[in-house]
């Protein structure tokens, strides 16, 4: 098969990716594989829009990082609908990208939040909801630019995540807060 295939040539094991759309294009298929990790996750977003509303401002990420961590963000930009949506979109985008490429969330984000201030054609701020987990590690990272609480639920108990900061966009210095958790089997983050 072609995971062992590659496992063998490459010394690690790889997985089909089930994410990746594979389809007819000319008539050839694509489909993608990834590095299989000692840990994963299993994710799941749900959205809606405001009252009366036909378009949500709020957009997400899931993505695995080319360092083996699983980024899931949450944006919400500033007001509803569209404009909202793309200043969310806009900067899910530029974190993908910077992470990907190698930066630590700290400076992928002030050099977001330095963007948004400097954009002279719209005041733009967003919250912003950032987990990265370790995929070899089982640690995951909390960082939050004035989001919403998360919720770590194991077995009976609940842990809440909060932490008192500000939207990215909002002033020349950011201000998020992170947290490191070591995970388990079967824990469940809100």
């Amino acid at each position: 098969s072609v995971p062992m295939n590659l496992g063998e040539a490459l010394g690690k094991d790889f997985v089909f990716d089930h994410k990746s759309v594979s389809g007819e294009k000319n008539k050839t298929y694509s489909y993608t594989f990834t590095e299989e990790y000692p840990y994963r996750l299993s994710t799941g977003f749900a959205a809606c829009c405001k009252e009366n509303g036909e378009y949500s401002g709020d957009k997400n990420s899931d993505m695995i990082l080319s360092n083996g961590m699983h980024m899931l963000a949450i944006c919400d930009g500033m007001g509803t609908g569209r404009k909202a949506g793309a200043q969310s979109g806009r900067v899910l985008d530029m974190l993908e990208e910077m992470l990907n490429c190698g930066y630590d969330e700290t400076e992928a984000i002030d050099m977001i939040n330095s963007i948004l201030v400097l954009d002279e054609s719209d005041e733009i701020f967003t919250a912003l909801d950032l987990f990265l987990f370790d995929l070899n590690k089982g640690v995951g990272e909390f960082v939050k630019a004035g989001a919403s609480p998360s919720f770590i639920k194991r077995g009976n108990k609940a842990e809440v995540i909060n932490y008192d900061t500000l939207p990215v966009g909002i002033l020349e210095e950011t201000h998020i807060k992170k947290g490191l958790k070591k995970f388990q089997k079967g824990d469940l983050i809100y």
